[in-house]
């Protein structure tokens, strides 16, 4: 094969194997593949390659190497070439998520930030397919076709839903999480401010998230039934999306303060809830350490056998996928 073919073999081996979990042969596969890019002109695909490189490293549990992944992604984002509004989004979006596990909470919250302003500069959604047509225009006359057909896919899925205005809501999510994690009143601002900003009162899945954060605020301060009446309406705005990890978090909310309350069967429904989105949607890490607070709360209540299948439910992912978050 020719150099550009073996690294799209290694690199979509690496999708495959991260996509069953298969995550040292992934890693594996996609450093080949990176090393095998390294002299290649192709901006995008060596891009594409550290990125998912990092996730597969922060699927091992190994943040400090995805940050250094996506890191060099931004630098290979720097490059002469013409500018992904939503790409950059994507690297700093993952970037806040890493430095989050790491408990680097003002790195985190820099990189929701950035991310969030890149989309507030995106106009409108026409002017967003605008300038993925005039990327397309201009790899045409590079005559680097494979790049065409690729923004003219990402050029399609633009037309068909509004994908920056899902980047929008679930960075609000984790910049909300951080915000809470460093520093309560200030978070308290955050959110108060969040929810009367036109950006997110047009969003209803940013609006869910912020007033489910919202309802948490209220829950660590000892309001249990203040923060239900949040994260129910948070809910109720988010539902209408399907599965999502927003929804998925505002059931887990829910579970919780039901417990705290002796509502145990409610909550239950809740928790289950949750749990499920979060298998349908793949997010293992996020599923296993559900599991354990969940089976946690089981085993305060004395039911030691459901506790029991949860906390093996936990057990095994983490070990499927290299070892106990950090």
């Amino acid at each position: 094969m020719k150099r550009r073919q073996q690294i799209l073999q290694r690199y979509f081996l690496g999708w495959a194997y991260f996509n069953t979990v298969q995550l040292h042969e992934a890693a594996g596969e996609l450093f080949e593949a990176s090393q095998l890019a390294e002299d290649v002109k192709d901006w995008y695909l060596r891009v594409q390659i550290h990125d998912l490189l990092g996730m597969v490293y922060a699927a091992m549990y190994n943040y400090q190497e995805a940050v250094q992944s996506d890191r060099h992604c931004l630098k290979l984002l720097k490059e002469d070439q013409p500018y992904d509004p939503l790409l950059k989004v994507q690297i700093y979006t993952h970037l806040g998520q890493y430095y989050l596990c790491l408990n680097n909470l003002d790195e985190a919250i820099s990189m929701f930030q950035c991310a969030i302003s890149i989309l507030e500069e995106i106009p409108s959604l026409d002017h967003l397919q605008a300038s993925y047509w005039k990327i397309c225009e201009y790899y045409a006359q590079a005559k680097e076709y494979h790049l065409v057909v690729l923004y003219s896919y990402r050029l399609s899925t633009l037309q068909s839903q509004q994908a920056a205005h899902a980047l929008k809501s679930h960075i609000y999510h984790y910049l909300s999480h951080a915000m809470l994690k460093r520093d309560q009143e200030q978070a308290r601002k955050f959110l108060d401010e969040a929810v009367q900003q036109l950006s997110v009162t047009e969003d209803q899945l940013a609006l869910a998230s912020v007033t489910n954060h919202q309802a948490i605020w209220l829950f660590e301060r000892g309001e249990p039934g203040e923060a239900a009446k949040q994260a129910r309406k948070a809910l109720d705005m988010a539902r209408s999306f399907g599965d999502t990890v927003i929804a998925a978090e505002i059931e887990l909310v829910l579970g919780r303060i039901d417990y705290a309350q002796s509502h145990y069967g409610r909550g239950d429904s809740h928790f289950l809830a949750g749990l499920e989105m979060l298998e349908r949607l793949r997010m293992l890490n996020e599923l296993a350490k559900a599991s354990v607070d969940y089976a946690q709360l089981l085993e305060q209540q004395g039911k030691d056998h459901e506790a029991l299948v949860h906390y093996r439910r936990a057990f095994e992912i983490r070990q499927k996928m290299g070892g106990s978050p950090r």
